[in-house]
């Protein structure tokens, strides 16, 4: 018998290429997106203080493109349907910087699940993603919600 689980509160989901040597428009012209979000190593963190950035950052996320009420799988295919498949690109971006895709989830209630199918998570494999989550129970616990 099949257990259903609860709908997710909201999703929030990146993909994010992150190293000391991240050129964002390389990683760019290589996952052929550009970023929602990018920075290189040695930008200013903000324009009131001098404090540099140690690393370079490419971010896509589902922000403003996936409703945040849908399943996973449908944000991460979002993700993915916006850069290349190719494994050798991924394999040389893996080979040089940290690559994840990460997923803030806010449960709306004590149970909530999901199920990502074989095609999917092969496709993860296949681009070296890991898949790394944050887990809030904000409206369970009763603590304001925030977006990480």
């Amino acid at each position: 018998m099949l257990k259903r689980m609860a709908k997710p509160g909201r999703i929030a989901a990146s993909l994010t290429v992150i190293g000391e040597r991240v050129d964002p428009d390389e990683v760019s012209l290589l996952l052929g997106s550009k970023p929602d979000e990018a920075h290189r190593p040695g930008d200013l963190v903000s324009n009131r203080g001098d404090t540099r950035r140690r690393t370079g950052v490419w971010i896509i996320t589902t922000k403003d493109r996936v409703p945040d009420t849908v399943p996973l799988a449908t944000h991460v295919s979002s993700l993915l349907e916006r850069v290349t498949s190719d494994p050798t690109v991924w394999s040389a971006l893996a080979d040089r910087h940290h690559i994840r895709l990460f997923v803030g989830w806010f449960m709306a209630r004590e149970n909530e699940g999901t199920t990502l199918d074989p095609a999917l998570l092969e496709a993860l494999g296949r681009r070296s993603l890991s898949l790394d989550f944050d887990v809030y129970a904000t409206e369970v616990a009763g603590v304001t919600e925030e977006t990480p």
